[in-house]
């Protein structure tokens, strides 16, 4: 809808004139006394929304991307082994960057199976849609409680920071969001078509957080794209 505030910030699995989710998405599952579970959130089950895209999704091929089906070539070593030491509590966050389609959402949906596998609370959005969420907060008062829940997950993955997508608002969030969580021992993977420079141009305070070589991995997958290539393939038998 041309010129729809609504739909505008709505995540895109999402109706964004859903009555149950109001475009977020998402909502709270209800308990045994129809209360709302605050602590939680689940895909919105409304008709035509979230929940009834998601089965779409996980029907297709590319549904599960795992480190066994990863095909790794020159240039991905780094970003493999900087995800798996993130997987095993070894460092608290992690930034992969580099071009379009050199395998850094596989690694980072790899990432969000393994650790699903183990009972390990983890959230993943790309960013986009994690901002749209976020916003949909102001219309619903929830803002705040929304950033609280990236804050404090067990693990954050956040895929496809544009740095030139970033309102001040939005970077306010996201910089709240990974400060927060580095300073209370929280896991969060980031991923980027960014360089570093043109990160801590945006945001002197990222590139800080992703600069503590304490706590962080700045990691440059220098691989070429697999999307170009029709004789290699980093998913066996699907493409990124």
């Amino acid at each position: 809808m041309a010129g729809c505030e609504v739909c505008e910030f709505a995540h895109p699995l999402a109706n964004p004139h859903c009555s149950l989710c109001y475009g977020s998405g998402f909502v709270h599952p209800r308990g045994e006394m129809n209360e709302p579970r605050r602590g939680q959130m689940i895909p919105c089950p409304a008709e035509g929304c979230h929940a009834e895209e998601l089965r779409g999704l996980a029907s297709s091929k590319t549904a599960l991307q795992t480190f066994d089906n990863f095909e790794g070539v020159a240039g991905t070593e780094k970003s493999t082994e900087a995800v798996l030491a993130l997987a095993d509590g070894k460092c608290l966050l992690v930034l992969l960057y580099g071009n379009v389609g050199c395998g850094k959402t596989h690694l980072a949906n790899a990432l969000k199976h393994r650790l699903r596998v183990e009972a390990v609370e983890v959230k993943m959005f790309a960013v986009p849609d994690l901002m749209g969420y976020l916003r949909t907060g102001i219309n619903t008062g929830d803002a705040d409680y929304r950033v609280q829940e990236m804050e404090k997950v067990g693990v954050l993955i956040l895929d496809d920071l544009k740095t030139d997508m970033l309102t001040d608002w939005n970077l306010e969030q996201i910089e709240r969001i990974i400060s927060y969580r580095e300073q209370n021992g929280l896991r969060t993977l980031v991923t980027s078509n960014n360089t570093l420079a043109e990160i801590a141009e945006k945001s002197p305070r990222l590139d800080d957080r992703f600069g503590d070589v304490r706590t962080s991995w700045a990691v440059w997958n220098s691989a070429p794209t697999y999307r170009q290539t029709d004789t290699r393939k980093h998913t066996k038998g699907a493409k990124k």
